[in-house]
């Protein structure tokens, strides 16, 4: 049995983690009127954010939700990071990952899935500003 490498921090954690897969959960488009009339501001996408991991895998999983005067959006979107060999890192360790690696690598995704979501049932897309380092926070 091979040895659980010691992550102190995050960069030692991200030295042993690799982004492997990107998982949609959840990709919904519902629209809630007929008309096309109706252009509404969109107020902004509700992100949500959820981190599971274990000894050898952290997964990062953006939630966003969106209500226009014409539609429901709704995208859940994860990405999955994988270690070859077993760590051990502290919560806040694995949370400060999720802040400052995880969310800006799912980002695009949920942004890119939001975007052609709406494009498909043809209302508008929400523009998504940018998130800069240090402006997502979780909560311990």
């Amino acid at each position: 049995m091979t040895d659980a490498a010691d992550a102190p921090d995050v960069h030692a954690l991200l030295k042993l983690l690799e982004l492997t897969d990107i998982l949609f959960y959840e990709v919904s488009a519902r629209r809630t009127s007929a008309s096309e009339d109706i252009i509404g501001d969109v107020d902004g996408v509700n992100i949500e954010v959820k981190v599971g991991s274990d000894e050898q895998r952290v997964e990062v999983r953006l939630v966003g939700n969106c209500d226009i005067p014409t539609a429901t959006l709704r995208v859940d979107v994860a990405c999955l990071f994988q270690s070859e060999t077993p760590f051990t890192a502290a919560d806040s360790t694995i949370r400060e990952f999720a802040e400052k690696v995880g969310v800006m690598a799912a980002y695009p995704y949920l942004r890119e899935a939001l975007t052609e979501a709406a494009v498909k049932i043809r209302v508008p897309a929400p523009v998504m500003a940018l998130i800069r380092p240090g402006q997502v926070s979780l909560k311990s």
